[in-house]
């Protein structure tokens, strides 16, 4: 997802909207995160670029809507979401992001799923910066909303 155009970008965007109306038609997509999955660009690029990176990577499409968040995962010559990896609702996404690294030209989010012992590593472009940033301020917003809601049902 190196050097995408705006235009790309939108029709990636649109593919992940789709997905996640085919897995749920009633969700509200919000916000689109394009990301990839594996070892750190810059690093893969000294082992010969393209066709290295193009085997052991693999494309997420990180989709915020009201009620949940979903992530997709693709094959990184398509670049399109192919199949689903999994669904966190919002109300159990406190935890969701175990850690952010920022970068001039790669960020790092690390996201903490159900289930899985270590953290899903994603590698943001710079070209979706404010996506990220986005992302990260949503879900602590959510999850900041929702613990005052969990803590007045769960008081007697």
């Amino acid at each position: 997802m190196r050097g995408l155009t705006a235009d790309r970008k939108l029709d990636l965007h649109s593919e992940a909207r789709r997905a996640v109306r085919r897995v749920d038609p009633t969700a509200r997509c919000r916000l689109v995160l394009l990301a990839v999955g594996g070892p750190y660009p810059p690093f893969l690029r000294s082992l010969g670029g393209g066709l290295v990176s193009m085997l052991v990577t693999n494309a997420y499409f990180v989709t915020l809507t009201d009620q949940a968040v979903y992530i997709h995962r693709g094959s990184r010559p398509q670049d399109l979401p192919e199949t689903l990896y999994e669904v966190v609702p919002l109300d159990r996404a406190a935890g969701l992001i175990a850690k952010v690294k920022r970068g001039n030209g790669w960020n790092a989010l690390f996201l903490r799923l159900p289930g899985r012992r270590r953290p899903l590593r994603l590698n943001v472009s710079f070209q979706s910066r404010d996506e990220l940033e986005s992302f990260v301020a949503r879900i602590r917003k959510s999850t900041a909303q929702a613990a005052p809601a969990a803590q007045a049902v769960a008081a007697p």
